[in-house]
């Protein structure tokens, strides 16, 4: 089933914008410990760019996140001894739509998926296109690396794209952006306290620049009257 639907080109375009694949495997730790084929890695590069182990055999997962999903609610899905089975769930309730039981190919697989995406979309609505949560995970990683290099207006600029793109769209991604801006401001409220010190002890100049750069970016923010502040209070002193 991993070669007729998992590496399937049709079932690929189908899932990228229908489903959410969550794979847990039975007897990992077994084929752990006798070295099998199926738990070979390769070593790939994440998005902040370090280094991972990916499977060979699935892509984009670690070994680490499989045995995860193995000790998660997931496997209490699997029902009787026939595998592979494939349940199908409500992302919302959790709860199991139907069960499949045995092998399928990608387009068996996708016909079965179906009618239960069609019912999904006219109770709850059209959801979250995977494009755009892409775009936020994807954003959420440029503000991490803009902070990691103290660039916090840089962080901003990604944070208002973001914010802009999610505009009357669902909560969850309206609060994976939210938490962005929290950390930017906790940055923020740091860099605005080193500054406030260096202007007490007298170092003006040196602050003057990067201090006027980053209250233009935190324009609109909680900390925009703060910063706006301090930028008069060092124009008062001069």
């Amino acid at each position: 089933m991993h070669r007729s639907v998992l590496t399937n080109k049709g079932y690929m375009k189908f899932a990228a914008v229908n489903t959410v694949e969550v794979l847990t495997m039975e007897e990992t730790d077994v084929a752990i410990q006798k070295e099998s084929r199926h738990i070979r890695t390769f070593t790939v590069r994440d998005p902040y760019g370090d280094e991972e182990q990916q499977l060979v055999e699935f892509p984009g997962l670690t070994l680490e996140a499989l045995q995860s999903l193995n000790n998660s609610p997931a496997m209490n899905y699997m029902q009787g001894n026939r595998i592979p089975y494939t349940a199908v769930v409500n992302p919302h309730t959790l709860e199991e739509m139907e069960g499949i039981r045995g092998t399928k190919n990608g387009k068996q697989l996708a016909d079965a998926i179906k009618p239960h995406v069609k019912e999904l979309k006219l109770k709850y609505g059209p959801g979250i296109a995977r494009a755009l949560w892409d775009t936020v995970s994807e954003g959420q990683v440029q503000i991490d690396i803009a902070l990691a290099k103290g660039k916090i207006p840089e962080a901003l600029g990604v944070w208002r794209h973001l914010a802009k793109e999610t505009v009357r769209k669902p909560e969850a991604l309206k609060e994976r952006v939210e938490s962005s801006l929290e950390l930017i401001l906790e940055d923020a409220g740091k860099a605005l306290d080193g500054f406030e010190k260096q202007i007490a002890d007298g170092k003006r100049a040196s602050v003057r620049t990067p201090l006027k750069r980053l209250a233009r970016a935190l324009e609109g923010t909680p900390l925009e009257k703060r910063a706006a502040e301090l930028v008069v209070g060092e124009k008062a002193a001069d």
